[in-house]
């Protein structure tokens, strides 16, 4: 017969954290959320890329829509100065034609002042054309001149006037049609679009890398 004794057990040890049911942590765990950080990163970065694109095509649009409502307006501009020169030209010759009209009649009625004289002359029974019936019929030719000289001296002023403020509308109306055929709506929607597409370029590459 054999005793039993101590001595004739194997000797072995459990691991503690078997024999309280606990898990040893993995290892992989870190990897995984470094890769959904990764993908968390380059998400924000393309929905950064997206909004800079549709910024840029939002800025585009109103680049184009400011060009083209400025390039209206000034031929709107250029079109009224246009008008006022040619209004300005009608009044330099309205004011010309008053007064050639204004010296006919100074004309006129000196004419019949002259003729009044003359009638008056001889029935007094003074010889028309010598002494002082000639000196009174000069008196009358030379107011009549004065007179028509004063009126067309105001007239070519005043025309004058007139013809330079035409001279200016004129010179508004060609700068501000110059300006508008050199606006192209087009030109700055594209040119809106290369600036933003310079700013997008940047974030979208760091997202390749």
């Amino acid at each position: 017969m054999f005793a039993y004794t101590p001595s004739n057990t194997p000797a072995f040890s459990v691991d503690p954290a078997l024999s309280s049911g606990i898990t040893a942590p993995h290892t992989v765990a870190p990897a995984a959320s470094a890769s959904s950080a990764m993908t968390g990163a380059q998400a924000l970065s393309i929905f950064g890329a997206v909004a800079g694109v549709l910024g840029g095509i939002n800025a585009a649009y109103g680049a184009y829509a400011s060009a083209r409502s400025t390039k209206s307006a000034l031929k709107y501009q250029a079109a009224i100065s246009a008008l006022n020169a040619e209004q300005a030209e009608k009044t330099a010759q309205s004011v010309l034609r008053a007064g050639e009209q204004a010296q006919s009649q100074v004309a006129l009625r000196a004419g019949k002042v002259k003729a009044a004289q003359k009638v008056s002359q001889a029935a007094r029974g003074v010889q028309i054309g010598v002494g002082s019936a000639a000196e009174e019929i000069a008196t009358t030719d030379l107011m009549k001149e004065a007179d028509m000289l004063t009126i067309n001296a105001n007239a070519t002023r005043q025309a004058w006037a007139a013809r330079m403020q035409a001279t200016g509308y004129a010179s508004e109306s060609l700068m501000q049609g110059t300006s508008a055929e050199s606006l192209s709506p087009a030109s700055a929607a594209f040119s809106s679009l290369l600036t933003s597409a310079a700013a997008v370029a940047p974030q979208w590459y760091r997202r390749k890398v």
